[in-house]
């Protein structure tokens, strides 16, 4: 089977596929044709977060986590870039999906870490920063 680069779905899936399949291969699109915006804001914040919270928080605290945030972003980086210049067979977009779920759930859980172990309980500015991150 011939296969469909991204951006071109529309065009190149042949009929014989199955709804479902058409319109999963748009959402994985859509997924990947995104996610660069995503991972910038949330790479930003992550500084913006550090930056704010280093005056109530220990430094080693905000920079450990800074430094984990940072190493889980490569291999999100790496499989879409991976997505985007490889033309992928479904089975291996499936695993490469798969993946960026995975390093998308270490992600949330470094948020959450950091939501717990950085709250300011005694710092109203500080609380209100954690209403952007």
């Amino acid at each position: 089977m011939k296969e469909v680069p991204p951006g071109e779905l529309s065009e190149q899936v042949p009929a014989t596929r199955t709804m479902e399949d058409r319109v999963r291969r748009a959402q994985i699109e859509q997924l990947f044709g995104q996610v660069q915006w995503g991972l910038t804001g949330a790479h930003i914040v992550a500084v913006v977060l550090t930056v704010g919270l280093w005056n109530v928080v220990p430094h080693a605290w905000l920079v450990a986590w800074l430094i984990a945030y940072a190493v889980t972003q490569i291999p999100r980086h790496m499989l879409l870039r991976a997505y985007h210049r490889d033309r992928l067979s479904d089975q291996a977009i499936e695993r490469l999906l798969y993946r960026f779920v995975v390093w998308n759930l270490i992600s949330a859980v470094l948020w959450g870490l950091a939501a717990i172990l950085f709250f300011p309980a005694d710092s109203m500015p500080h609380q209100f920063l954690w209403r952007f991150a």
